[in-house]
């Protein structure tokens, strides 16, 4: 029976011993890796954990710059709070300026231990300033405007071209009705009759050599 008790006591004192080793242990949250913010602007970093007891909080930046690095531990201006055994601390930054740009991160001591978290890179950058100080409405006016243009550049051409091809269509029915009309009045058989009297005369010459007619009636023809 005596066994049994101490043997339940030393299980008991292992448990205590190995939730105190897991409570002293400094569990890092999630970092968020990078933030962008314009210039002029306010920013926040932060840093999370759990467990460790006591933990004193430092923050530091590291910078580069013209191909040089810094390191540079910062006034501990730092905004606690807690939410279900975790820890965060939030560094405030108020009108951020472009030098400003750097890795942040926590610097956690505890006992004489010190453990950095992974940081946030914090970017600082200037917006792109516009050209123009154009308003959305006039923007979308612009772009109507230019629709139309687009539109009328396509329609007016090809109906100049369909007006073009219509005026030529006219001008050849006009020159085949014409025609039509020139040659409406003739007569088919006196054409003919007139064309071979042409080619016969062609053929025989105004005169007849009376010499080559032998014992046949010599009829002359008129000049």
């Amino acid at each position: 029976m005596f066994s049994f008790t101490l043997f339940i006591l030393l299980a008991y004192l292992l448990t205590y011993l190995l939730y105190v080793v897991a409570t002293q242990e400094i569990h890092l949250d999630k970092d968020i890796p990078a933030i962008h913010v314009p210039i002029n602007h306010n920013a926040s970093v932060k840093c999370c954990f759990s467990g460790g007891g006591e933990v004193n909080v430092s923050w530091a930046v590291y910078k580069v710059h013209n191909r040089t690095s810094s390191y540079t531990n910062l006034n501990n201006k730092a905004l606690k709070n807690s939410s279900n055994g975790i820890v965060c601390h939030n560094h405030a930054l108020n009108w951020v300026q472009l030098n400003d740009t750097g890795l942040y991160l926590c610097n956690l001591l505890r006992k004489g231990e010190e453990l950095k978290t992974h940081g946030t890179y914090l970017h600082v950058y200037r917006p792109i300033e516009k050209f123009l100080p154009i308003s959305e409405s006039a923007k979308n006016n612009i772009l109507t405007m230019e629709g139309v243009l687009l539109l009328l550049s396509v329609l007016i051409p090809g109906i100049c071209q369909l007006a073009k091809a219509k005026t030529q269509n006219n001008l050849d029915r006009k020159r085949v009705k014409e025609e039509e009309n020139l040659y409406e009045g003739l007569n088919l058989d006196e054409c003919n009759s007139t064309y071979h009297q042409i080619q016969r005369s062609q053929r025989q010459g105004p005169y007849q050599d009376v010499g080559c007619l032998i014992d046949e009636d010599i009829q002359l023809e008129k000049p």
